[in-house]
């Protein structure tokens, strides 16, 4: 079983380069992380961790994306989780973001990613809307659970360009779903699913957002992954890459090992 174990959670979250704000906001069990290093254990039978990324362009992305983290949270409350209470939760959570944004011009039409995963026993679902990410590590090998809702994956799906074509497309970074935006069709595409058989045989899971996948391939997390055995390195060395890659937005990862 996942929950209950005696696992390690590893993260790191960083504001990008040249940046006045962290638009990112991380949770893990009630913990709200802010351009800080974070490690902790374990023993509970409930984990809950994401990952919002304020949508760049948007007005208030960090508000947008920490106010969607602090109402995550209160699933762990909830008597029973299941996929329902999940979608009914993040959608009350979306329509509260666009009651805000409609009533201050400071936060017209703000928005926020959100990738997060929450496991009792043995039971898991994870929850994804935008470009970040939730991985699981199968032996030495990525296994990305998300897919991005932007406008170059949805070109590749549809034939229009290749993914080689798409690692220089201009509008890599933009997305078509995210929580608020000002139109709560954003959120239409939300996934929620059990992943539980996925996850079961896996010793880590990994959840990213676009500052760090964005400019680490995923043979470079393997890689990564694979050679270092201590969950903080793994984080800091996943950052050092991405920057030295040539990421300047903001960075945030979370690695939960057994």
């Amino acid at each position: 079983m996942w929950g209950g174990l005696n696992l390690q959670v590893h993260a790191i979250t960083r504001k990008g380069i040249n940046k006045d704000k962290n638009e990112d906001s991380v949770f893990i069990n009630n913990i709200i992380l802010d351009n800080e290093y974070y490690t902790m254990s374990i023993d509970d039978t409930c984990i809950l961790a994401a990952i919002a990324d304020g949508v760049g362009g948007n007005n208030a992305g960090d508000v947008a994306s920490n106010m969607v983290i602090e109402a995550i949270g209160t699933l762990s409350k909830c008597e029973i989780i299941n996929e329902h209470a999940i979608i009914n939760l993040i959608n009350e959570i979306n329509n509260k973001v666009i009651r805000e944004s409609n009533k201050n011009v400071q936060l017209s039409k703000m928005a926020t990613t959100l990738s997060g995963i929450c496991i009792i026993n043995n039971k898991a679902w994870i929850f994804h809307v935008g470009n970040t990410r939730i991985y699981t590590m199968q032996g030495s090998y990525l296994k990305q659970l998300t897919e991005d809702h932007t406008t170059v994956n949805w070109l590749i799906k549809k034939g229009v360009i290749t993914e080689e074509e798409a690692e220089t497309y201009s509008k890599r970074n933009e997305i078509t779903n995210c929580m608020g935006g000002g139109n709560e069709k954003l959120l239409k595409a939300l996934y929620v699913g059990e992943v539980f058989k996925v996850i079961e045989n896996s010793r880590k899971i990994i959840i990213t957002s676009d500052g760090v996948h964005e400019y680490v391939g995923i043979d470079e997390l393997e890689k990564i992954i694979s050679d270092t055995s201590s969950g903080q390195e793994i984080c800091e060395n996943v950052v050092a890459e991405a920057i030295k890659n040539g990421s300047q937005d903001d960075i945030s990862i979370i690695l939960i090992m057994r």
